[in-house]
């Protein structure tokens, strides 16, 4: 919506316009856990994952959502080549079960090309819907670079969340509980840390 209004391509009447804007759904909370700084960094050959986890718990509430997902990606001369993986390309998946053993493979991204060279740097955002059925469980977190051949890329900061309209990074919740228990913990045993204070 945004870039069609920038663009002066918006075609809809005045009736229109404010349903599209009614729409619009700002989530905020971002639902992977240990998500800040680099996640994955690569500048050899081959391939590489990195595990994450999620803090959703009520999956039923999941049914027929819109969600977000966002990273900063770098890519620095990067190339790839089908002769190292049979995919070139960089991004985060994750799979959501259904209550029926069906499953959908929420993933964002970035094709690499075959002997491309890439150079890039931004957030990279996507939307998705789930189906309108019962969600069981979340698995499968992960970013991904596959068939790098030589240059350098970086995934940073990684945030899901629900709505379809993207926020800025933040950490999940339980990450700043995590951390502000560790704080306390410290100070319990006589110890200071005001850098982490400051990151709170």
């Amino acid at each position: 919506l945004n870039n069609k209004l920038d663009k002066g391509t918006y075609t809809g009447n005045a009736q229109d316009l404010k349903t599209d804007i009614d729409n619009i759904q700002i989530g905020g909370r971002n639902y992977i856990l240990k998500s800040s700084g680099v996640l994955l960094t690569k500048t050899d050959s081959g391939t590489s994952n990195h595990q994450l986890g999620t803090s959703f718990k009520e999956f039923k509430s999941l049914r027929n959502k819109d969600l977000i997902i966002s990273f900063d990606l770098e890519l620095i001369d990067a190339i790839a080549s089908s002769t190292i993986f049979t995919r070139q390309r960089v991004g985060f998946e994750t799979e959501f079960v259904y209550e029926d053993g069906s499953i959908d493979y929420i993933g964002l991204w970035y094709e690499l090309g075959d002997g491309e060279v890439n150079n890039y740097k931004n957030r990279y955002i996507g939307t998705f819907k789930l189906a309108d059925k019962d969600i069981t469980s979340v698995t499968n977190t992960a970013v991904h670079i596959q068939g790098l051949s030589s240059g350098q890329i970086k995934v940073s900061n990684l945030k899901l969340e629900i709505g379809n309209k993207a926020t800025d990074w933040t950490p999940a919740p339980e990450d700043k509980q995590d951390r502000l228990q560790d704080i306390t913990g410290n100070i319990g045993v006589g110890k200071t840390d005001t850098s982490a204070t400051e990151k709170l």
